[in-house]
């Protein structure tokens, strides 16, 4: 099947402490034997069970070069674990979107979320991310969580683990940065709305069910639009006995 510029992904997307792990969980925790759309770990599964060498789709090279470019002209603001971070992430999607299928893929974490881990580190952020994103081809879909600099500050403070990009700031600086981090969010969701992506605006302080049945019938119309659009591959079903392990990455 030929593949079109607009990838088959559905990210969440969002600073930390807006709610994405708790959303992504809910997503698989309702999903039924009759949903079509997939997720990024059971096509990685499913493609390798199949004995599918891995591949990445030659639309994901212009943003793996970006990165390194990217990590070797600010090699100051990146440690080996936040580049190790950005690149797992990056290749995961690549593999995933690479993946010939009829289905939406729900990423575990957006791959558009790089672009604010980027931003935040990078002394040229919003310059840099902008560009990160223009290369990215563009999601199926977007669910942007956004909230207040309050309450995100307020519940970055009650994790057990400081966050990286926030260690050793104090808390003008640390809300300057979730500032900034949630006008870059905004900007990026303007940004591929204006490429004709669908976006999902949920408010970090709603209603966490409410938000759940929202994306639920979002990614749906996702999947229904997606299969209309590439009716010549095979879909998976869902298998709800499978094990689906949520790691939070917030």
């Amino acid at each position: 099947m030929q593949r079109t510029t607009q990838s088959s992904l559905i990210g969440l997307f969002g600073v930390p402490c807006t709610g994405k792990s708790t959303l992504h969980g809910k997503l698989l925790d309702s999903r039924s034997p009759g949903d079509k759309w997939t997720t990024d770990r059971d096509v990685i599964h499913r493609t390798t069970e199949e004995g599918r060498p891995p591949h990445i789709d030659d639309r994901w090279c212009p943003v793996i070069a970006y990165c390194h470019e990217v990590f070797s002209t600010a090699k100051l603001h990146f440690d080996d674990k936040s580049i190790r971070f950005i690149l797992l992430h990056v290749l995961r999607a690549a593999r995933a979107d690479s993946a010939v299928t009829r289905q939406a893929v729900l990423l575990g974490e957006e791959v558009s979320a790089r672009a604010l881990s980027i931003g935040l580190r990078h002394p040229q952020g919003h310059e840099v991310a902008m560009r990160f994103v223009e290369l990215l081809p563009p999601p199926a879909a977007l669910v942007h969580l956004s909230g207040r600099p309050k309450v995100i500050d307020e519940r970055l403070c009650k994790r057990r683990r400081i966050l990286g990009i926030f260690e050793g700031l104090g808390r003008r600086e640390r809300r300057q940065k979730i500032e900034f981090g949630l006008q870059l969010g905004r900007d990026i969701a303007s940004f591929l709305a204006g490429r004709g992506v669908p976006v999902l605006e949920l408010d970090a302080e709603g209603d966490r069910d409410e938000h759940a049945a929202e994306a639920m019938r979002f990614v749906r119309a996702v999947q229904a639009e997606f299969e209309r659009r590439t009716p010549c591959a095979d879909v998976w079903a869902v298998s709800p006995s499978s094990e689906i392990r949520v790691t939070r990455h917030d």
